[in-house]
């Protein structure tokens, strides 16, 4: 957040408004290059411009349902991350930051906890994207849009 601040010479808010493009731009596969041409190609100004249209405009460099999916890689099988999350959970700290007394039941086996989280959120991501359709995805990515504009 400090280095947006810097970077943008601009207020705490420049610097939010900034972090929450990113994290639009990252929930919507949107391409980094073409979301700063596309913004500079639409009125922002508050009399200048419709709302639906802005949406509609960034819309267009939104990866699709399916493109998302295949983005999402993982290194465990479903099963296997729903299993091995299960041991991580066991050991877990109470206030969820890492595991309790630095214990690692899986270090034997050469697996990182982190990334049985990660693929365990990523199937839960991936299930999530099966179950909803074409239109659904896309209004989820226009959510995103409206409530950043």
């Amino acid at each position: 957040k400090q280095w947006y601040q810097r970077r943008v010479r601009g207020s705490e808010e420049v610097g939010e408004l900034v972090e929450d493009l990113f994290e639009t731009m990252h929930a919507t596969g949107s391409d980094f290059t073409n979301t700063f041409r596309l913004l500079q190609s639409v009125d922002l100004t508050p009399d200048g411009y419709d709302l639906e249209t802005v949406v509609a405009t960034m819309l267009t460099n939104c990866l699709s349902r399916e493109e998302s999916r295949a983005m999402i890689k993982t290194k465990y099988s479903k099963a296997d991350a729903q299993a091995l999350y299960k041991i991580v959970q066991q050991f877990q700290r109470e206030d969820g930051e890492g595991l309790s007394g630095g214990f690692n039941p899986l270090a034997m086996y050469g697996i990182n906890p982190g990334a049985v989280v990660r693929d365990y959120e990523l199937h839960l991501r991936l299930g999530q994207l099966e179950k909803m359709g074409d239109t659904e995805f896309t209004e989820q990515q226009a959510t995103k849009w409206r409530e950043w504009i």
